[in-house]
Formats: structure tokens, C-alpha cells, sequence
């Protein structure tokens, strides 16, 4: 047995009968969802799914979730807390038309790992116990796996989501004016390479985001829930409009 090994058994020994966090139970309940929701939209993706890379892929996803649902159910069990109630077969339509094409499946999983990777960062951070360390640690490289999966059929397939480039320094400069930062002086400067990274992110969740509510906004049963859609797409829209 190495080093670390051994350290991790004294730990675990431990804190055997250390009770769950508020910060653990927090992000075992909301990862429970958020797997059991994608597990729903994996499995409509599998059924509609044309390309047999991409359906390999969605295979791989589903499987993921599922196990992460499945690891999330046995710690609850064993601390004797009931299980959540997640979503689930009585949430999806499963004769529901093809409302989106395989590359948007491709980049809904891709997208959904880069976010899951902050996430699962966070949660792995608030963590103390080594049991659910080990778990959100062994989902953050769930994550970088099928990111960079993701990455690669899409480039593969010809679409590639890097951001911009930016023409590279050529010397150090530094900040001398308060009216660098200041959107009171009404001059215009060029977007700093961090702007550039949070700009590009939220185009691509927007675009995400407002292809999904238009497809639900096509097959929704309630007319409330279609028009609250159509809203958030245009919302959406808006968004992707102001940020360039």
C-alpha cells in the first residue's frame, strides 16, 4: 500500500461515522437532478439520434449520469436519508419528433461537461468528508473526459467552438488611468483577453439555451409553458445580440 493510500484509509477510518455537511448533502441533492435530468435527455437524444459516433457518445454520457444517480442513491442509503425524487421517465415525451440535430446533441453534452466542471469543483472544495471528496473528485475527471470527447467529434465533424484569437503582446504594458476600467468616459478600447473568455462563454450558453426553449416551445402540452419558452428564447436572443 503507497502513502496515499494509507493516508486515505486512516481518514476514511476516521470519519466513519461523521455525519453528511450542509454543503455535501446540498450538492449530492443538486447533482442527483441535474444527472437524473440528463439521464431524460439522453435517453430522447438516443432515440432520435442519427450518427453513429455521436449516438456512441450520447451512449457514454447516459452512462455516466446514470452512474452518478445510482453512486448519489446508495450514499443516501447508507445514511439513512431518503432518496431524492428526481426526474424520470413521467417527465419525457418518448414519442416526441426529432426537435434537434445531432451536432446540438453533441454540443449540449459538451457544454454541459465545461459547466459540470465548475460545479463539481465546487462541490469537491466544500467537501470534507473523504467518501464524497472521492466521489465529486472522480466526477470532475467524468467531466474532463467527456469535454474533451465532446471537443474532438466536433472538430471531427467540422465545428469547432474556440473562442477568438487575439494578436499576441509584443511588449509589457501596465495600467495608468482609472478611465481604463471607467464606462463613464464613453471612449471605446479594446476587449482584454478575460473579457473576451466571459463573452465567449455566455454566446455559447445563450445560443445553447435558446435553441432548447424553441424546441420545447414546440412541443409543449401547457400554451403557458410554450409562451414562458418562447420568452426566455427571446430573452436569449437579446442576450446574444448585446454581447459581441
Amino acid at each position: 500500500m503507497d502513502k496515499n493510500s494509507f493516508v486515505e484509509e486512516q481518514i476514511t477510518e476516521h470519519q466513519q461515522n461523521k455525519k453528511l455537511t450542509a454543503s455535501e448533502l446540498a450538492d449530492l441533492f443538486a447533482n442527483f437532478q441535474g444527472d437524473s435530468m440528463f439521464t431524460c435527455v439522453f435517453e430522447h437524444f438516443l432515440q432520435v439520434v442519427e450518427d453513429e459516433e455521436v449516438k456512441d457518445y450520447i451512449e457514454f454520457a447516459i452512462a455516466l449520469s446514470k452512474r452518478h444517480v445510482k453512486q448519489i442513491s446508495a450514499i443516501f442509503a447508507k445514511e439513512k436519508i431518503p432518496v431524492p425524487v428526481g426526474f424520470g421517465e413521467q417527465d419525457v415525451r418518448k414519442n416526441a419528433p426529432r426537435l434537434f440535430g445531432d451536432m446540438f446533441m453533441v454540443f449540449y453534452i459538451t457544454q454541459m461537461a465545461n459547466i459540470s466542471l465548475t460545479i463539481y469543483s465546487s462541490a469537491y472544495g466544500n467537501a470534507t468528508r473523504q467518501d464524497i471528496m472521492n466521489y465529486f473528485r472522480n466526477n470532475i475527471n467524468d467531466s474532463v473526459e467527456t469535454y474533451e470527447r465532446g471537443l474532438h467529434l466536433l472538430l471531427s465533424k467540422g465545428f469547432d467552438l474556440s473562442p477568438p484569437t487575439i494578436p499576441y503582446a509584443h511588449k509589457v504594458d501596465f495600467v495608468e488611468k482609472k478611465s481604463f476600467i471607467s464606462i463613464l468616459t464613453g471612449r471605446d478600447r479594446p476587449l482584454t483577453a478575460v473579457e473576451i473568455k466571459h463573452l465567449q462563454f455566455n454566446i455559447n450558453t445563450n445560443i445553447l439555451g435558446k435553441a432548447l426553449m424553441l424546441g420545447f416551445s414546440q412541443v409543449a402540452s401547457s400554451e403557458k409553458i410554450r409562451k414562458y419558452f418562447r420568452e426566455g428564447a427571446e430573452l436569449a436572443g437579446k442576450q446574444i445580440g448585446a454581447f459581441p
